[in-house]
């Protein structure tokens, strides 16, 4: 049956119909063949310019390539077109495909922390101490990589000896609290042996590592001068989506504990470095009233980060902004005073002003 409806909506020129049809095909096989129909499908959505159309495919395509972040970004999209794809009557590929298989336990550590199981936030009676949040917090900023017993003991009781004991009983709280009905192993979501400690990124989505994947392919793809394969967002796109996930400084709720400082640092700067190229990206493609948002957000992040500085003055004048361009100018010069540098002179960033502001 398949065959036969994409012979039909060949012969009638639908797009539409074409593209829903190879995307059913594609379901029958497995493999190259599998991926090639999904993208030729992928070709005839984006010719129709059909978003849902376009997100589905996407949805398609990370499952025939076992890609479950890619999965779940496509399913964001799709959710945020107003697709429940969870729902139970839904027809198309989506039913085929039913539900992601998603993480039963997430963990959110871009702004303030927070811990979900099965969607449902962990109520604060559940830790019994602080010591096991604090302990979730620290494996969650390793991502997946293990921590030794007596580094973890060392952050939770500093200068204490004999902290074994105590250590076994935190590990086990936070096993309760993960598997509050003991559905899985005990290795499920916290792997511990004798040695290390880590949380199994297969079973315990990490905002972190999510933020962080998205992220650096979509700069690898921007680098290597891809293009994106038919019915996948373009670079511009996934730099955007990559910038939109980081919702916050890492666990801001502990902005002075030791062991958030590194992590911090890092995802903040990998943050702007999203954010920079992607407002260089959207003015290279002349979108300057998309691009602003993003400068004023990178000189929020860094008010000291002088190229962003110019690069925001020169686009809100040739987005004919002239009185914000000015404002932005006389911020940027009380920023590089602050540091004892001499801002350019406004006629080098304006060449068209006539006045200093």
């Amino acid at each position: 049956f398949s065959r036969l409806a994409v012979r039909e909506a060949g012969r009638r020129h639908d797009a539409r119909g074409l593209a829903e049809a190879l995307e059913l095909q594609s379901l029958l096989v497995t493999g190259p063949r599998a991926l090639d129909l999904v993208d030729e499908a992928g070709t005839l959505w984006r010719s129709t310019a059909n978003a849902v159309g376009i997100a589905t495919n996407q949805t398609l395509r990370a499952r025939a390539g076992n890609d479950t972040v890619q999965e779940q970004a496509a399913r964001r999209r799709l959710r945020a077109l107003g697709v429940r794809d969870d729902a139970t009557r839904i027809a198309g590929p989506l039913q085929a495909l039913g539900t992601a298989d998603r993480a039963r336990v997430s963990i959110r550590t871009l702004g303030a922390f927070a811990v979900l199981c099965e969607g449902e936030p962990v109520p604060a009676s559940a830790w019994q101490s602080r010591k096991s949040r604090d302990a979730l917090k620290i494996l969650a900023g390793k991502r997946g990589r293990p921590l030794t017993r007596d580094a973890l003991a060392d952050h939770l009781w500093p200068d204490s000896d004999g902290s074994g004991n105590r250590l076994s009983v935190v590990l086990s709280t936070l096993r309760s609290v993960l598997d509050p009905r003991k559905e899985h192993p005990s290795d499920h979501f916290l792997v511990a042996d004798r040695e290390s400690v880590r949380l199994d990124n297969d079973h315990v989505e990490i905002d972190a590592v999510v933020f962080t994947q998205t992220a650096t392919s979509a700069l690898r793809a921007l680098r290597s001068g891809e293009r994106g394969r038919p019915g996948e967002l373009g670079v511009v796109e996934e730099l955007e989506r990559a910038a939109a996930m980081y919702t916050g400084h890492y666990l801001e709720d502990d902005p002075y504990s030791d062991f958030t400082v590194e992590v911090r640092d890092e995802l903040l700067t990998l943050s702007l470095e999203v954010k920079r190229e992607l407002a260089l990206a959207l003015i290279a493609r002349g979108e300057k009233q998309r691009a602003i948002p993003w400068l004023v957000g990178l000189i929020a992040d860094d008010p000291y980060d002088e190229p962003s500085h110019h690069h925001l003055i020169t686009t809100l004048h040739e987005a004919r902004r002239h009185g914000e361009a000015r404002r932005a100018y006389r911020a940027y010069a009380q920023r590089m005073k602050e540091i004892g540098t001499p801002a350019d002179p406004v006629e080098q960033l304006l060449p068209s002003a006539r006045t200093t502001p």
